[in-house]
């Protein structure tokens, strides 16, 4: 189709200078330019048909291959087409595993956190129960430690009241006994001055005597 058109535009540019030249040449050259001119013409006409037939080919052979091509399309389509819904067959073969697959999974995840509460419930009673005993033990502790306190304070109590009155008896005693030695040493210090006072009596009747005695003599 291009080479048709070149040519036609060869045709048509050397028309145009053919005409262009044609009041500047003689009637010879103009009959030889014309001759020219028409064997131009029939050449171009020739290569305008040979364009034509060779497109009308060309056009025939695209034809034939977008045909070729289509059909090849279609094909593919179609393959393309089975790919899908075979995948697709696939995919929902997949999903409906997945589902049995997670509708089990569910069930066992439901099942062991039924059994995990029910062992949950069961070690919390057990420790509820050792939690009471070991109070109960804890307040029988408790109120034996406070008896045993009570006993203790009452054995306290009572050596202090028995120290209280073995003190009280011992102070007793020695004032008792200081007593009786004030007296005792009362009356003995009274019997001394009596003594000493009659020996100092008699001692000072001697002396006066004497002194009589010698103040008589001659």
């Amino acid at each position: 189709m291009a080479l048709s058109l070149f040519t036609v535009g060869q045709f048509i540019f050397l028309f145009w200078t053919i005409s262009i030249t044609e009041a500047n040449i003689d009637p010879a050259a103009r009959a030889a330019a014309a001759a020219a001119a028409s064997k131009a013409a029939v050449t171009a006409a020739d290569a305008a048909a040979a364009a034509a037939t060779i497109a009308a080919s060309a056009a025939s052979v695209a034809a034939a291959t977008a045909a070729d091509d289509a059909a090849a399309s279609i094909a593919t389509i179609n393959a393309a087409s089975a790919a899908a819904k075979s995948i697709a067959a696939a995919a929902a073969m997949a999903a409906k595993d997945t589902a049995a697959a997670a509708a089990s999974a569910a069930a066992a995840a439901v099942a062991s956190a039924a059994k995990a509460l029910e062992t949950i419930n069961v070690k919390a009673a057990y420790a509820a129960a050792t939690t009471a005993n070991t109070a109960a033990a804890a307040a029988a502790a408790t109120a034996t430690t406070a008896a045993a306190a009570a006993a203790a304070k009452a054995t306290i109590d009572n050596a202090a009241a028995a120290k209280a009155a073995a003190v009280a008896t011992a102070v007793s005693d020695a004032a008792a006994t200081a007593a009786t030695a004030a007296a005792v040493a009362a009356a003995t210090l009274e019997a001394a001055a009596a003594k000493a006072a009659a020996t100092a009596v008699s001692a000072a009747a001697a002396a006066a005597a004497a002194a009589i005695a010698f103040a008589a003599a001659p």
